[in-house]
């Protein structure tokens, strides 16, 4: 489903420069081969494997995507991307970078990072951030949402009923609210993910119950670095957030939930995790900084 393997990060970036300064073109439209999928997202099979036997490569992919999610961000010409079907983490960094991204009645859109050992990162995380309650709710769950939850969250710009009709001449879509909004509001703008955790724990309604279990199959630090992540960048410039993601992906690379996340999800597939903390409530401060202040000569890169 086009995931984002190293070599097509590096193809778009050759193709972006290469039309950076062309007058004869005016727009850039990203598009997903088949009809399944925009992109369901980077190459975490290759992480998987690279990060353990040559982890410096895994680093030089995350940096080159980094790059190329910086690229399309600062872009000088407007670029499209009409989202059809599955845009997921690294294939939302390609579409959400972007000026004007299309989704359609088939889209299913999700950062679904926490679900394996990781966090939202490809420069997403600073525009989650100022989706306020909604974006850290997308953010913490990495649940797989519709295009209403995309327009809701300022995550889409056009809404279609299929991007093949697109028209470049169409309207913005208006924001309309989504199921369960008021809630998702008081509960995700507390001041801390232990916070959220009791607000979900001490509700009874249906939505609190079912939110709550996806939490807890999530990896625990996952959580709480994507928390700190959101909040931070929520100050930050672009450039300063996606900066963090890449030290923050250098420091997961170090780690064992990525690689147990990945195992679970995608080579195993018996999706039982076996997370190095059992609960949020049993990583400390200490466990915290470790990512937020990590650094070594490879993670010390602007974009």
């Amino acid at each position: 489903m086009n995931a984002l393997n190293h070599q097509m990060i590096s193809d778009v970036t050759g193709v972006l420069n290469k039309y950076k300064d062309r007058e004869d073109i005016k727009n850039i439209v990203f598009e997903g081969a088949g009809d399944r999928a925009f992109c369901a997202g980077g190459d975490v099979k290759a992480v998987y494997y690279l990060g353990q036997d040559n982890p410096k490569s895994a680093m030089k992919y995350f940096a080159d995507e980094y790059a190329m999610n910086a690229i399309i961000h600062d872009y000088p010409k407007p670029i499209i991307s009409l989202c059809h079907g599955y845009v997921m983490g690294g294939g939302y960094g390609v579409a959400g970078n972007g000026q004007h991204i299309v989704v359609d009645n088939t889209t299913k859109f999700a950062m679904p990072e926490t679900a394996i050992g990781f966090f939202p990162d490809v420069g997403i995380g600073w525009k989650l951030a100022r989706a306020g309650a909604l974006g850290m709710y997308i953010a913490l769950c990495g649940d797989v949402f519709d295009a209403d939850v995309m327009i809701a969250a300022g995550l889409a710009t056009h809404k279609v009923d299929s991007v093949s009709n697109f028209d470049f001449n169409m309207d913005v879509a208006v924001k309309d609210e989504i199921p369960n909004q008021k809630e998702i509001e008081d509960i995700f703008l507390k001041d801390s993910l232990e916070d959220i955790w009791r607000s979900l724990d001490q509700s009874q309604t249906e939505f609190s119950k079912t939110t709550l279990q996806t939490l807890q199959s999530r990896s625990p630090i996952s959580l709480h670095i994507t928390f700190h992540h959101l909040k931070l960048a929520k100050k930050e410039t672009y450039h300063q957030s996606i900066a963090r993601d890449y030290r923050l992906a250098c420091a997961f690379l170090k780690k064992s939930d990525l690689f147990e996340g990945i195992r679970a999800q995608l080579i195993d597939k018996d999706k039982c995790p076996k997370w190095q903390s059992s609960s949020i409530f049993n990583i400390s401060q200490a466990d915290i900084d470790y990512y937020l202040q990590f650094s070594d000569d490879d993670n010390i890169k602007q974009f």
